[in-house]
This record gives structure tokens, C-alpha cells and sequence, in this order.
């Protein structure tokens, strides 16, 4: 055996070394893990970690708010204004929409394929985007009627201003968790939930960052939290999008209202978000 002989089996050998200890290493074994189906019990453990580790983050946000801003007039304003945004939150966030979407998804996608399960998802999606739009479009221009009469009657007009402007800021927030709660139903119904585990952080990271950009500059005082807030919900659609890549979606926007899928969708969804947001 010649010498460059014996140099390529020692390699050859080196290599599968290599690859034998990648296999085992954690990396490797994550590797896919967000597109892989789970068991109850990893889901459960993944689910409850995310919810644990977001709580930690929610005691660590209020700490740096509260000694940030304190019991000030801009911290009181702050949650009044965060009222009406939590609203249309609970009524996507809250069960109410993946309850209505995950069954019908799952019998069209067992009837008629994965093509028209996604048409499905574009349909839904489009609709809701279509509905929050007008329905935001509207709360921002009824905020002083419902600030002044609902949310926080008898606060300062200096107060009742600001909270105005930070209701109609934070208004935003719905818009894009449209898509994170449809991203949420569709890999909840595929039994993929390491990235929906993820996204329950992004709300108090965003606040978090928020807090600490307003700390290096003061002069955006409680516009920072509020942007944070919004920061918050981009940061979950970044999370849960890229867990769709193989899903294959329309590229286009869909909606035909007459659909039967839809109307199935529709039924489900309006009394449980109703019922969402009475609770």
C-alpha cells in the first residue's frame, strides 16, 4: 500500500469519525426540529417551557418598567392605552381563531390535498387582514371617544391625550399579529410547535428592548414601550413565518367569501372570538 494510499484511508477514516460525533452532538439532533412533528408530551414540555421562560421574561420587563417610568402620568397612559390593542389580541391570540381553523384545515387538507389546505390559509388570512384593517381603521378614529369615555375617563386632557396617540401607535400591534396567529394555527395543525414555543417570548422581548432603547435615549421617554410593543409582534411573525417556507402558500392574496371552507371558518371563528372577548 503506497503511502498516498494509506494518507486516504487514515482520512476517509478521520471523516467518518467526524461524522459519527456529529450525529450524536445536540446540534445535529435540533437540526429540524421546527418542521418536525411532536408527541403530546414534547409539545406539552415545549409549550410549558415557553410559557415558563416567557412569565421570567414578563417579571424581568416589569422590573425595567417600573423603574423606568415608575407610577408617572406616562405609565398610567401606557396601560390605558394598551386596553384596546389587548382586546383584538385576545380575540387572535386567545384560542378563538385556532380553534375555528385547525379542524377545518385538517378535514380539507384529509379530503382535497395540501394545495387546498393552503389555498384555505390564504383565503383566512387575507379575510382577517381585510377585516383588522377596517376594524383598526376605525378604533383609530373613534380612540378619543373610547379613551375619554371608556378607557380612561377622568384622567388630565394632558394625560387623555397622550393616551390617545399611544392607543392609535399600539393599534398596529393587531394588524401584523394577524399573521402570527394564522402562522400559529397552521403549525399548531401540523403538530410542529418548537417556533410557536419561541413566539410566546417575542411580546416581552420587544417591551424589554423598548424599555432599554428609551434608557439610552430618554428623550423618546414612553414612546419606546409602545414601540417595543409593536417591535414585540414583528418579532413574532419573523419567528413563526420562516416554520411556513414548506408549506408552499399562494403567493398571492386570496378571498373568495362564498367559499364553503371559509364559511366553515367563519362560523367557528365569530362566537368563539366573541366569547374571547367578553372573557
Amino acid at each position: 500500500m503506497t503511502v498516498d494510499t494509506m494518507r486516504s484511508v487514515a482520512l476517509h477514516a478521520g471523516w467518518a469519525r467526524v461524522s459519527r460525533l456529529a450525529s450524536v452532538l445536540p446540534w445535529h439532533a435540533l437540526r429540524g426540529l421546527s418542521t418536525r412533528e411532536c408527541s403530546v408530551a414534547e409539545a406539552s414540555c415545549m409549550l410549558m417551557a415557553g410559557f415558563l421562560l416567557a412569565a421570567l421574561l414578563g417579571a424581568v420587563r416589569q422590573v425595567l418598567f417600573h423603574a423606568q417610568f415608575g407610577a408617572s402620568d406616562e405609565a398610567i397612559a401606557f396601560y390605558a392605552a394598551l386596553r384596546l390593542p389587548d382586546v383584538l389580541f385576545s380575540l387572535l391570540a386567545g384560542g378563538a381563531l385556532s380553534s375555528a381553523l385547525i379542524p377545518v384545515l385538517l378535514k380539507t387538507a384529509w379530503e382535497e390535498g395540501q394545495a387546498a389546505a393552503a389555498r384555505l390559509t390564504t383565503q383566512v388570512l387575507t379575510s382577517l387582514l381585510v377585516g383588522f384593517v377596517l376594524l383598526v381603521l376605525l378604533l383609530e378614529v373613534c380612540a378619543p371617544f373610547f379613551v375619554r369615555v371608556t378607557l380612561a375617563p377622568g384622567f388630565a386632557d394632558s394625560t387623555s391625550r397622550l393616551t390617545i396617540t399611544l392607543t392609535r401607535l399600539m393599534l398596529v400591534q393587531p394588524l401584523i399579529l394577524v399573521l402570527s396567529a394564522v402562522a400559529t394555527a397552521v403549525l399548531n395543525s401540523r403538530n410542529w410547535f418548537l417556533l410557536t414555543a419561541l413566539a410566546l417570548l417575542s411580546h416581552n422581548l420587544g417591551l424589554i428592548g423598548g424599555i432599554l432603547w428609551t434608557q439610552l435615549w430618554p428623550g423618546l421617554g414612553i414612546y419606546g414601550a409602545a414601540l417595543g410593543v409593536i417591535g414585540g409582534a414583528l418579532g413574532q411573525v419573523a419567528i413563526l413565518l420562516p416554520g411556513l417556507a414548506d408549506l408552499r402558500l399562494p403567493p398571492w392574496p386570496r378571498w373568495h367569501p362564498l367559499d364553503r371552507h371559509l364559511r366553515e371558518v367563519a362560523r367557528l371563528f365569530i362566537p368563539n372570538g366573541l366569547s374571547a372577548m367578553v372573557n
